[in-house]
């Protein structure tokens, strides 16, 4: 009896510390097949991600909404909307900036118009304005195409915000004033730059004789009960006093606050339970509650796809991107401002969405990890491992190279940003591809870091992951890489437009021009002291010499701090941008007369061979740096 009652107290004891007891399995680990099994998960499997992730990225705070059918089974905030202030994030009050989720709403305005036969959406827009005249190169222009942003139009980048109410203007004028060139054919690939919303925002207004903020509020806004919501950018104060900040990361310092005169691409406000509406009345046909604001049919164009470059790749819908995540088709809209990130998405097949908001640069990073994680979470389904043939494909070769986003802002000198970002490196590896983002990184979503692809058909790859085929597929030919989403289609670029030869071009530049603004005045003055007889050059070339290797190398830092401050472009053409641009025509100048006084005095230079043949180095410097500034758009006044 004795030794049984010891080994129950050994037992006990074991239990106690958790010797026999069973290990609690994390919130995060746990998969289902079938979806959703109810509420409280979602409501605790949130909870969890939220309390990690924040602290993980520095993110203040931000919300979560997910709505099933008609049920919201979730919508939540987490942490601080507004730091200084010790403001918490609030489902109900907080008002959120959604930037481009805003297009969803212009998309809706717009097939309301085309339901009560207002317009067509296969007609040319330019029938319907009134406002503003676009750009007639390349033929005819849809609704449709602005709908799928299959426009055609160049990316929208300088302008369209201001920083105070006194520089709003009407959508018109501004669009008028920025409005960008077109540079593909209507209709033949996905082209999104935000102009094409902004195009049907004056469609909107041009058509229903209302401003744009107030046909939404009038036939969106307040059908629904969005009580909360607008696109004017004066909101009251109250309404003001309960915004959402945006912050930086690293360093937490909020942004300023952003009017939006755009407002078609990017200008609404609003709460995660106006939100909640929204989604709603998508998942059941256009109806919240007895409020309908779209017909069935007219909700399936939303949701469902209507072009793709590929059969095989996502395509868009007249108001969504469309993505595949562990085998499941998803509709999503994102939207990035000033320390903002959201997205909105949907699952159609299973009448489930989502709606997130972070409120600091770095929400980008949990948006997408909290976007997979919540698929394969309700949705699991076992990854498929890689087999990649064991041979060297010669015809992978022909995909090899430089890769940017057609619809890449080409025409300003904003694109000299495209110099450090923005394209992708392709190159054949291991019977597969390999990406690469160098630099500062891809920035349009499609692509991010290193990464490997396995050819799964013809010109058809599919990327992996730890050995493990994922739900991304890029297709390739014609020079054309498609892929999904917002800026899914690449050209190759040729080989005068690659970067490297740039860096190179730049690097043998700035090096022949220190040169010569050090060291030529050095070895002038020393042979005048050895040598009685030397010749220097003509005083008029050697000036002008001296002048351009002083000029270029000054004028390249002062670019670099200049494209620090590109946030400002936002609001138009900063002071420092103008400066930059006319001192660059001005050193053309000089570099032109240096040419000039070059080619008269060639002949009759009584100088050195190393003195010819430096003054060979420093023409082809000057030569060279100048078409960087022209190809980079630098040369010329091109806003």
């Amino acid at each position: 009896m004795k030794q049984n009652g010891i080994f129950l107290i050994i037992i006990f004891l074991c239990m106690g510390t958790g010797l026999f007891a069973q290990k609690k399995q994390s919130i995060e680990t746990i998969h289902y097949t079938d979806g959703i099994p109810g509420k409280s998960d979602v409501v605790e499997y949130f909870d969890s991600y939220f309390k990690k992730f924040l602290n993980i990225y520095e993110v203040p705070g931000g919300t979560v909404t997910v709505v099933q059918g008609s049920q919201v089974l979730l919508n939540k905030g987490y942490g601080m909307a507004h730091v200084l202030k010790s403001q918490k994030f609030n489902p109900e009050s907080t008002v959120l900036t959604v930037s481009s989720v805003s297009e969803l709403f212009t998309s809706i305005a717009t097939l309301q118009l085309y339901e009560n036969g207002f317009i067509d959406l296969d007609a040319d827009v330019s029938t319907y304005l009134k406002s503003i005249t676009l750009p007639d190169n390349f033929g005819p222009l849809s609704v449709r195409n602005l709908l799928m942003h299959t426009d055609g139009f160049e990316a929208q980048i300088i302008g369209g915000n201001a920083t105070n109410p006194q520089d709003l203007r009407p959508l018109k004028d501004e669009l008028s004033l920025y409005i960008t060139k077109r540079v593909t054919q209507p209709g033949s690939m996905i082209t999104y730059g935000n102009i094409a919303s902004n195009i049907l925002g004056v469609l909107i207004e041009d058509v229903s004789g209302m401003s744009f903020a107030e046909y939404t509020e009038k036939k969106i806004f307040i059908p629904l009960g969005m009580n909360n919501s607008t696109f004017e950018q004066i909101l009251p104060p109250k309404m003001y006093a309960r915004t959402a900040i945006g912050y930086t990361n690293p360093g937490h310092q909020p942004y300023p606050y952003l009017y939006v005169n755009l407002a078609p691409m990017g200008g609404l406000r609003t709460t995660a339970t106006d939100m909640s509406r929204i989604m709603i009345a998508l998942q059941n046909g256009g109806v919240w509650g007895k409020t309908r604001i779209l017909q069935p049919d007219t909700v399936k164009l939303i949701l469902e796809e209507n072009f793709r470059m590929h059969p095989d790749l996502p395509g868009v819908t007249h108001g969504f991107f469309e993505m595949e995540i562990n085998g499941k088709r998803v509709l999503y809209k994102d939207g990035d401002g000033l320390g903002f990130r959201n997205r909105l998405l949907f699952l159609p097949a299973e009448n489930i969405s989502m709606f997130i908001h972070f409120n600091s640069d770095n929400g980008e990073k949990i948006r997408d990890k909290l976007t997979n994680a919540f698929i394969r979470r309700y949705f699991y389904r076992a990854s498929v491992d890689a087999t990649f043939e064991d041979s060297h494909d010669q015809d992978l070769e022909k995909y090899a190279g430089v890769y940017r986003p057609v619809q890449a802002d080409e025409t300003t000198f904003f694109k000299i940003t495209l110099l450090f970002s923005n394209y992708v490196k392709v190159s054949p590896e291991n019977g597969g591809l390999r990406m690469e983002t160098p630099s500062l990184g891809e920035g349009y979503g499609a692509f991010i870091d290193k990464s490997v692809w396995q050819k799964a058909g013809d010109s058809l790859f599919v990327e992996v992951v730890r050995n493990k085929v994922t739900s991304h597929s890029i297709y390739i030919k014609d020079d054309l890489m498609s892929s999904r989403g917002y800026h899914g289609v690449y050209r190759k670029l040729s080989f005068w437009e690659e970067p490297d030869l740039h860096f190179t071009l730049v690097t043998y530049s700035m090096i022949v021009f220190h040169l010569a603004f050090f060291f030529w005045p050095l070895a002038t003055w020393f042979f005048r002291k050895r040598k009685p007889d030397f010749k220097p050059l003509p005083t008029k070339l050697n000036v002008a010499a001296f002048t351009i290797s002083a000029i270029y190398p000054i004028l390249f830092i002062f670019l670099f701090i200049v494209l620090k401050g590109f946030q400002q472009l936002l609001y138009g053409v900063p002071i420092g941008f103008t400066v930059l641009i006319s001192a660059y025509n001005t050193a053309f100048i000089v570099a032109l007369y240096f040419l000039f006084q070059l080619v008269k005095n060639w002949k009759t230079l009584k100088v050195t061979l190393f003195d010819r043949l430096f003054l060979v180095a420093l023409t082809f410097a000057i030569l060279a740096f100048n078409w960087f500034l022209f190809y980079w758009n630098l040369l010329g006044f091109s806003y």
